[in-house]
């Protein structure tokens, strides 16, 4: 799956939809891989928020069963992305 985040909530929609087409192109042409134009999309600044929260979360341990063995950090974890106009903040 491809999903776009917030640089491309900037574009029109006619200009995501030829993008992402455009990369769905270059990407059947290239590789082997087994994927619909369905896989490709934008997604909304919520749902980007969200995914964000559970990569953070992942990588900080906190998804495991064994709560002895779970982090216990109290001090908020925040992750940036001044890369674009946007930015996301997962906060922990």
């Amino acid at each position: 799956y491809i999903l776009a985040t917030a640089g491309l909530r900037f574009l029109t929609p006619r200009q995501q939809k030829q993008l992402l087409e455009d990369l769905f192109n270059d990407i059947v042409r290239d590789y082997k891989f087994l994927i619909e134009k369905t896989h490709f999309q934008v997604i909304s600044g919520e749902l980007e928020g969200i995914y964000s929260w559970i990569a953070i979360n992942y990588v900080l341990g906190r998804f495991q069963n064994d709560i002895s063995e779970s982090k216990s950090k109290t001090d908020d974890h925040r992750k940036l992305n001044s890369q674009g106009r946007q930015s996301t903040v997962g906060v922990l």
